[in-house]
């Protein structure tokens, strides 16, 4: 193996463009998502680690447990906390809200969010693909 494979330049984001889920093909909506390595990623990595840790706490002594002996399901975090993987997302274009353009802003991330599951597991897999963060 040559070693200069071994120190490779990465991106802070990429732009993706979502599938059509009912026809598997480009929408033509695109989304820019931070790579978890960036500054960005790390940033929402940890503060997703310390709403668990706190909400661990909080459901332990609900249920009259230890906080280790407490389990925290990916939907658990992403319904409480919509807001801190909306983080990930930088940019989006090409979508649309029935006949409205769907201008991107934290707010309108959040709410893209909560209205798909399928932009959370695109966010959730790509951003943690490093893979996919290759420069070119």
């Amino acid at each position: 193996m040559d070693i200069s494979r071994l120190s490779l330049k990465f991106d802070e984001s990429k732009e993706f463009e979502i599938i059509d889920p009912l026809t598997n093909q480009p929408s033509g909506g695109f989304i820019t998502i931070a790579s978890i390595n960036s500054k960005v990623g790390k940033s929402v990595q940890l503060e997703l680690f310390r709403q668990m840790l706190l909400l661990k706490a909080e459901k332990a002594k609900l249920e009259n447990k230890e906080p280790n002996e407490v389990t925290i399901s990916d939907s658990e975090l992403k319904e409480k906390y919509p807001h801190i993987f909306a983080e990930l997302i930088l940019d989006f274009r090409g979508l649309k809200d029935g006949k409205k353009d769907f201008k991107f802003s934290k707010e309108n991330a959040i709410k893209l969010l909560q209205s798909s599951n399928l932009v959370y597991e695109m966010i959730d897999n790509y951003s943690s693909n490093q893979g996919l963060f290759i420069k070119e």
